[in-house]
C-alpha cells in the first residue's frame, strides 16, 4: 500500500509537467510458480500503470506500478507456502518504442517485485524483468494498445515466477 502512495504521489507532483502522461493497461495474467520441484500455475486480472515521458507512437520510458488492483488464484495449490490465492505487486521502469510504421512496439521493463499470498508464506520480495511486443493503432483520438508480455520474477525464498501477460491499453491521447 505505501508503493501505491509513493506513487501517486509522484504522480500528482509530476503530472503538471507537460510531457509527462498516465498510461493504464489492464492483464490476464497465468503465472507459473516454482519452488524446490514444485510448480503450479495461479491465473488472475491485474494491470499496470505507466507515468512516464511520451512521444505518441515513437517511444515512451518511465515508471510502472502493477497492480493497483488483481489477484490470481488456484483452486487447490500444492504449493502450500503460497496457498491459493496470490498478488503480485512490481515497480520499476520501462521504456517502449515503436518499430514498424508506428504501429508495432516492443516494450522492456525491470524492477523490484513483491509476491502476496493467503498462505504461510505470507510476503517474498526480489526482482523482475518485463519484455513484450504489441501493435497500437489509433481511433479518433484513442489508442488501443494489444500487447503480449513475459514476466520473469526471482524472489527470496528460491521461489521464481515465469508470467505470460497478455494486456491492452486504451491511451486518451486528445485530453
Amino acid at each position: 500500500m505505501r508503493t501505491v502512495i509513493l506513487f501517486l504521489v509522484i504522480f500528482s507532483s509530476c503530472s503538471f509537467a507537460e510531457q509527462v502522461k498516465m498510461r493504464a493497461r489492464e492483464h490476464f495474467d497465468t503465472h507459473q510458480i516454482t519452488i524446490g520441484d514444485t510448480t503450479e500455475t495461479y491465473r488472475g486480472l491485474s494491470n499496470t500503470i505507466n507515468l512516464w515521458v511520451e512521444e505518441p507512437f515513437k517511444y515512451s520510458y518511465g515508471f510502472y506500478l502493477n497492480p493497483v488492483i488483481g489477484s490470481a488464484h488456484q483452486d487447490e495449490s500444492d504449493l502450500r507456502e503460497i496457498g491459493t490465492r496470490l498478488r503480485f505487486v512490481h515497480a520499476g521502469v520501462e521504456a517502449k518504442s515503436f518499430l514498424l510504421l508506428e504501429t508495432l512496439f516492443g516494450r522492456l521493463g525491470m524492477g523490484w517485485s513483491q509476491l502476496l499470498s493467503n498462505g504461510p508464506l505470507e510476503a517474498s520480495n526480489g526482482y523482475n524483468v518485463y519484455a513484450g511486443l504489441g501493435v497500437e493503432f489509433k481511433i479518433g483520438e484513442v489508442g488501443v494498445a494489444l500487447e503480449a508480455a513475459y514476466r520473469l520474477t526471482r524472489l527470496q525464498n528460491e521461489i521464481e515466477a515465469t508470467s505470460f501477460t497478455p494486456s491492452i491499453g486504451f491511451h486518451f491521447y486528445g485530453l
